[in-house]
């Protein structure tokens, strides 16, 4: 299987000008929060950034190994996307307490939903992509 070379990119493009494109057209601050939040926010994709570069070891991992597959192998990248996904979901969580107690509850729930949108996004388009083990 060959991933085609856009949907490399666009798992490892530059993850911090997506999201911070995405988040400032999006996220609607009081006055006073911006300074706050986007300290915050900026932590974030650091963390982001590492948790992507283990999804696209993953997804070239998948396309080696594709046409060779075995139910030993077919297990271990399912166990990594799980532990991929907790880390991602685990990150999302504690950045979304970090921003409730600094900025406010408004803005959490604001961030939560906008990065959700852009994983679930970034996800199908990778999903759509990649074909089904041994179909």
């Amino acid at each position: 299987m060959e991933i085609p070379p856009e949907i490399m990119e666009a798992i490892q493009g530059d993850i911090s000008t997506i999201h911070m494109d995405v988040m400032q057209a999006t996220i609607r601050l009081e006055p006073g929060q911006a300074g706050s939040f986007w300290g915050i926010y900026d932590e974030y994709l650091g963390e982001v950034q590492g948790i992507t570069a283990q999804l696209t070891e993953l997804v070239r991992d998948l396309a080696i190994g594709f046409d060779t597959m075995t139910d030993a192998s077919a297990s271990d990248l399912g166990e990594r996307w799980f532990d991929i996904e907790s880390q991602r979901i685990g990150l999302l969580h504690e950045y979304f307490g970090k921003v409730s107690e600094d900025v406010g509850g408004v803005a959490a729930g604001q961030f939560l939903q906008i990065e959700n949108r852009i994983h679930m996004l970034k996800d199908l388009r990778l999903a759509m992509e990649i074909p089904i083990i041994g179909g």
